[in-house]
């Protein structure tokens, strides 16, 4: 996924959830609903945004290792104008770096390396940073370097399950949810249909936390 394609599903994600925000306050505020037929209508619209969500899932074309690679490769690789000698300083650098652990060593390391101009030994500390995922230093470096955006672009790259559930997750209203706080699609639809009295969803529910929408 390139970035742009990032940033564009981020943005319509953002669009879809202030929407669903808009209608379930509505929803609650309205005077014309019983409580269960207000659970309903929750139920109704967070189906209709979950759809939403998942064409914007399936529709967005990814290609996760490239893009990840790219993204590396320009916040934390070998800069593309670096002659002989940096490159071999570089990778010094990198060797260095990895001898580092901890938020505290790397934190200091990435300020004597700013403070002294030495951007390649900064680069390597921001790279094992991220690798460790002390994300707080290589943030640091993302910022005072201005790449601040691509960093973000980075971590939104959906790696794993979780990430897309981060990416393209929706919150569900509490009055729809079961004890450990999701619900599933089919649980969703029998509210919807007003065939669910409220019944514990527990189950439905933690398998509804393993799914990315």
């Amino acid at each position: 996924m390139a970035t742009t394609q990032i940033a564009d599903a981020k943005q319509k994600m953002s669009a879809i959830r202030s929407s669903l925000a808009r209608e379930v306050d509505a929803i609650r505020s309205s005077p014309n609903y019983t409580d269960a037929g207000r659970r309903q209508e929750l139920a109704k619209t967070l189906i209709a945004h979950r759809k939403q969500a998942a064409e914007l899932r399936d529709s967005t074309t990814v290609d996760n290792d490239s893009t990840r690679a790219a993204l590396m490769k320009k916040l934390f690789g070998i800069p593309a104008d670096a002659d002989a000698g940096s490159t071999l300083a570089y990778r010094d650098a990198v060797d260095r770096a990895a001898q580092l652990r901890g938020p505290e060593k790397l934190e200091g390391a990435l300020k004597r390396a700013t403070a002294m101009g030495d951007t390649l030994l900064a680069r390597a500390v921001a790279a094992r940073a991220h690798e460790l995922g002390i994300r707080e230093v290589a943030e640091e470096y993302a910022e005072t370097t201005g790449l601040s955006d691509d960093y973000d672009d980075l971590n939104a790259v959906p790696s794993s399950r979780l990430a897309s559930i981060a990416l393209f997750g929706l919150p569900a209203p509490q009055e729809v949810c079961g004890f450990l706080g999701g619900v599933s699609d089919s649980s969703l639809q029998r509210i919807a249909d007003g065939e669910d009295g409220g019944a514990n969803q527990s189950s439905d529910a933690a398998m509804q936390m393993l799914r990315p929408l």
